[in-house]
């Protein structure tokens, strides 16, 4: 009887004894991973501070330079994507003086002879939220012509189709390019 006894109390004794060991394990990993989720907080932190204060420390012609060696790797497709993305992101927004500088000078004298009449037809024809399909890209000597499919997602109507539109993309150097396009009445 007594070593019955015994042996429900050592076995107790150790029941007790997981049942500690098993809230200290849970405690240990508890506070560990409070703590690995403030480090990474903190390191997220100091990550974004020290990119914004790199980037800061990069000038607008760096920027510029960078971008152009970055534009060179890339094929004529791509170039050709790239200023025109740079044209469309200028309209979507607003900055309607940029897109007009990248227009083609004989271009804006024929169909747009002053900003205001750009930003009128722009903002008649153009949204802030716009996603373009590139259907086609041809070479034809120094000249691009892009047929695309320009939309807004936001008000996309599925019923109707897009029209197809020619863009004329003139790649003088890198980075370095003037548009044209169809307008459209």
């Amino acid at each position: 009887m007594k070593e019955k006894k015994l042996i429900i109390n050592i076995g107790l004794v150790i029941l007790v004894l997981i049942l500690i060991a098993i809230n200290i394990i849970f405690f240990i990993n508890h506070n560990f991973k409070e703590d690995v989720a403030s480090n990474n907080e903190t390191n997220i932190v100091n990550t974004s501070t020290n990119i914004n204060t790199e980037y800061n420390l990069v000038s607008e012609e760096q920027d510029e330079e960078n971008r152009e060696n970055k534009i060179a790797t890339f094929n004529e497709r791509q170039r050709m994507q790239t200023y025109f993305g740079q044209y469309i992101s200028a309209l979507e927004s607003k900055d309607y003086e940029s897109a007009y500088n990248m227009l083609y000078d004989g271009f804006k004298q024929n169909y747009f002879p002053t900003l205001q009449d750009f930003t009128t037809y722009a903002q008649n024809h153009y949204t802030s939220n716009m996603v373009v399909e590139y259907v086609n890209i041809e070479r034809e000597g120094t000249i691009f012509v892009l047929t695309v499919k320009i939309r807004d997602p936001l008000n996309d109507n599925t019923q109707t189709e897009v029209p197809e539109q020619q863009i004329v993309v003139i790649e003088n150097a890198v980075n370095d390019f003037k548009i044209s396009f169809a307008v459209q009445q």
